[in-house]
């Protein structure tokens, strides 16, 4: 496998101009833990928030999926199989960005800033850090476990009912640390 370091912009001026359908892609990711903390504005009741600790996972999946496309698939199957009356879902505008043209990248509606949009196929969690990149301790963990407990839980209403979900996600290119694609592997370089 080819390897390369390209900056942030690089990496994403690349995946603009090359990716022209759907596209298998894997990537590896380190994201601070406190976008998870602050679901709902509850941080300030949260040790760990703003204390720099992250998590590290590895995920396996498309660019340019069709999400609609993919539920109402899966529906469909699912109704042949039970025998219940297939009906088409819609899905609902995401609450803080849309798709690019090519639905490779969801633009925030406020910043401006591109998000990795990524069909997930498979994913593998390499666990929580520390700032200082050592493990949460037994009593972070603790602390963590608890507030995610607290958390609503996320779920879609279009695919409600569905028995294999889709999963779609959207990541900053700042937690993006790799990228695997076509043959290449991509260190990605914080400008």
């Amino acid at each position: 496998m080819n390897q390369l370091k390209m900056t942030v912009n690089q990496v994403t001026e690349l995946i603009r101009n090359n990716v022209k359908g759907s596209e298998f892609i894997a990537v590896d990711l380190e994201m601070p833990l406190d976008s998870k903390m602050n679901k709902g504005g509850k941080a300030a009741a949260n040790r760990l928030f703003g204390s720099g600790c992250y998590q590290k996972a590895m995920l396996n999946g498309n660019l340019a999926g069709k999400y609609i496309e993919a539920v109402n698939r899966m529906l469909k199957r699912q109704c042949q199989k039970t025998g219940e009356t297939f009906e088409p879902r819609t899905a609902k505008d995401h609450p803080w960005g849309d798709l690019d043209s090519k639905r490779v990248f969801r633009i925030h509606r406020t910043s401006g800033l591109p998000y990795l949009h990524l069909r997930v196929k498979n994913q593998s969690f390499g666990g929580n850090f520390q700032a200082n990149g050592k493990p949460l301790t037994e009593e972070q963990i603790e602390i963590f476990e608890k507030y995610k407990k607290e958390r609503k839980a996320y779920g879609s209403s279009t695919q409600d009912g569905l028995e294999n979900k889709v999963i779609v996600k959207d990541f900053s290119l700042a937690n993006i640390k790799a990228i695997r694609m076509r043959g290449v592997e991509i260190e990605v370089i914080q400008e």
